[in-house]
């Protein structure tokens, strides 16, 4: 079964894949954003270069959708989000 961590910053949200069937949680996926294009090294991290908007729905409408993309293209079936600061 494959499951989710959200973290949804206002700023720079991230999330984490992996697969709870194996003992171990060997094959995560880390998504995330930069600012600029970089080439980044490590193959189990995934930066997107974060997305243009003109008004904040707009930005949060973006960020929404980039989560659900990856959740739905990797077959995650649970997701646990991060609580919120106060």
């Amino acid at each position: 079964m494959k499951i989710a961590g959200l973290d949804l910053s206002m700023t720079s949200p991230g999330l984490v894949v992996g697969d709870i069937s194996a003992k171990e949680f060997t094959d995560l996926q880390f998504y995330g954003f930069q600012q600029k294009k970089k080439q980044v090294t490590k193959a189990h991290v995934k930066l997107a270069l974060y997305p243009l908007y003109s008004t904040p729905e707009e930005r949060f409408d973006a960020l929404s959708q980039w989560a659900l993309d990856i959740l739905v293209a990797q077959g995650v079936t649970r997701v646990f989000l991060e609580g919120y600061a106060y």
